[in-house]
C-alpha cells in the first residue's frame, strides 16, 4: 500500500467517525442541557439521525444565529457534529425562524 493510500484511507476515517449518528445517549444529554438553558422555551430532534435541532425561544427582534452557533457548542461538547441548529420563534402561529447554524 503507497503512502497515498494511507493518507487517503485515513481521511476517509476521521471524515466518517466525524459524522457518525449519534448515540440516543448523546442526543438526549445534548437536548437536556438546551432546554436548561434560560432563553430556551423548548426544544426538540426534528431529524436525529441527521441530526437537526428546534429550539424555540421568545423573539427579542434581533437575530438569533449567533445563539444558534452557541448551540453547536453545545451539540459539541456532546460529541455531536454536523448538526444543523434552528432557532424558532415560539410565540409565533408558525414558529419563525429566527436563527439558524451548521454545526462543524
Amino acid at each position: 500500500m503507497s503512502f497515498r493510500s494511507i493518507v487517503t484511507f485515513a481521511a476517509l476515517m476521521s471524515s466518517s467517525a466525524a459524522m457518525a449518528v449519534p448515540s440516543q445517549e448523546q442526543l438526549d444529554a445534548a437536548l437536556a442541557e438546551v432546554k436548561a438553558e434560560k432563553k430556551v422555551i423548548d426544544a426538540s430532534w426534528q431529524n436525529p439521525s441527521i441530526p437537526s435541532l428546534l429550539a424555540g425561544v421568545h423573539d427579542n427582534g434581533s437575530s438569533r444565529d449567533g445563539y444558534a452557533s452557541y448551540l453547536c457548542l453545545v451539540m459539541a461538547d456532546h460529541g455531536i457534529n454536523g448538526a444543523i441548529v434552528r432557532v424558532m420563534d415560539v410565540s409565533s402561529k408558525d414558529w419563525k425562524e429566527l436563527g439558524k447554524a451548521n454545526c462543524q
